[in-house]
């Protein structure tokens, strides 16, 4: 890692951890205040909140379906990690009416000090819009459908928050 790049990584740090701290409590103007308004903030189209939330507008429109299913006074983010203009949030979110909480991972870009994309990790959150039900399978057996396991499983996934490469994201 370049010193330039080594600078851009911890001044960006700084700023995630800013605003996600902002969004942990509950401070949501100072965490819009983060938030490019040309943002484009991408969910998995078979989660029942999928879509492309345009500009400020959307994220709050997204942040409303959010509440209908997820405590976002309990949101955590557990780890950030970054590299560069790139952020990685692993979060945890409890699920409303349960003991449960979904884990998720979202990637960020940060432009001029402003998030300017978001998405969440798509092989994960397809396994967060299913009921989890504990499956037995022995060692040998690897199911092409999975998405952890299977051809385009969790190298593939890796690669993409490990790799700062825009088609990535």
């Amino acid at each position: 890692m370049t010193p330039a790049t080594r600078e851009l990584t911890e001044h960006n740090r700084a700023l995630a951890e800013q605003m996600y701290g902002a969004i942990a409590r509950g401070d949501i103007e100072g965490f819009l205040s983060f938030i490019s308004p040309n943002v484009v903030v991408e969910e998995p189209d078979f989660l029942d909140y999928g879509g492309t939330y345009d500009g400020i507008d959307g994220l709050k429109t997204l942040f409303a379906k959010f509440a209908t299913r997820f405590d976002l006074s309990g949101l955590d983010f557990e780890r950030i990690v970054v590299d560069g203009n790139y952020v990685c949030a692993i979060c945890r979110a409890p699920v409303l009416g349960t003991n449960n909480s979904v884990v998720f991972i979202e990637r960020v870009l940060i432009e001029a000090d402003k998030v300017t994309i978001s998405r969440t990790a798509g092989a994960l959150s397809e396994l967060l819009s299913r009921p989890y039900r504990p499956v037995r399978v022995r060692r040998h057996q690897r199911s092409d459908r999975c998405p952890l396991t299977g051809p385009r499983g969790l190298r593939q996934l890796c690669v993409g928050f490990i790799s700062p490469v825009p088609s990535l994201l």
